[in-house]
C-alpha cells in the first residue's frame, strides 16, 4: 500500500487526518506507514529538537526599511541557504540542519542574492502548482503585487 492509500484509508476510518492519528495508528508494527516513522524515542527527540530549531531561527523577523516613500516591510532575519552551502559535515548530512544566514549578507552579496532569488522562484513555481488554476488566488496574488508596487 502506498502512502496516500495508507492515508486515505486512517481518513475513511477516522473521517478525518490529524498527525495525531497518523502516529496512533502508525504505531502499530503492522500498519503499512510504521516504518515511515522512527519510534527509538532518543532519536526521535533529536529530530524534534531540530524541527524547533528551524521553526525558531524560522520565526525571527527584521524591518527593513526602503526606498522613497515606500513603508517599510518585515522579512525573515535568517535566510535559507539552500544552494550555496558547502557539502555536509558529520551531523550536516540530516536535511532538518540545513543551514541559515544573516538576510543582509545575503542581499549585500550577488552570488547568495542570486542564489536566494532562485530558492524564491522555486517556492513560487510550487505555490503556484499547489493552488493551480483558481482565479481567487490570481486576484489575491494581483492585489499584493498592486500594493506592493504602490
Amino acid at each position: 500500500m502506498n502512502v496516500k492509500d495508507a492515508l486515505q484509508a486512517i481518513y475513511d476510518e477516522h473521517n478525518k487526518l490529524t498527525p495525531t492519528i497518523v502516529v496512533t495508528v502508525a504505531a502499530d508494527p503492522a500498519h503499512p506507514l510504521h516504518e515511515r516513522f522512527v519510534w527509538d524515542d532518543s532519536e526521535a527527540a533529536r529530530r524534534y529538537r531540530l524541527v524547533q530549531a528551524s521553526g525558531l531561527i524560522r520565526s525571527v523577523s527584521v524591518t527593513v526599511e526602503r526606498q522613497g516613500d515606500k513603508p517599510p516591510v518585515r522579512v525573515r532575519a535568517f535566510v535559507a541557504d539552500r544552494d550555496t552551502s558547502p557539502a555536509p559535515v558529520e551531523d550536516d548530512d540530516d536535511p532538518l540542519t540545513g543551514n541559515y544566514r544573516p538576510v543582509g549578507e545575503v542581499v549585500s552579496s550577488d552570488v547568495l542574492r542570486t542564489a536566494w532569488f532562485r530558492s524564491l522562484q522555486r517556492d513560487w513555481q510550487a505555490l503556484k502548482r499547489r493552488a493551480g488554476d483558481s482565479r481567487e488566488f490570481a486576484r489575491m496574488v494581483l492585489g499584493d503585487v498592486r500594493d506592493t508596487e504602490g
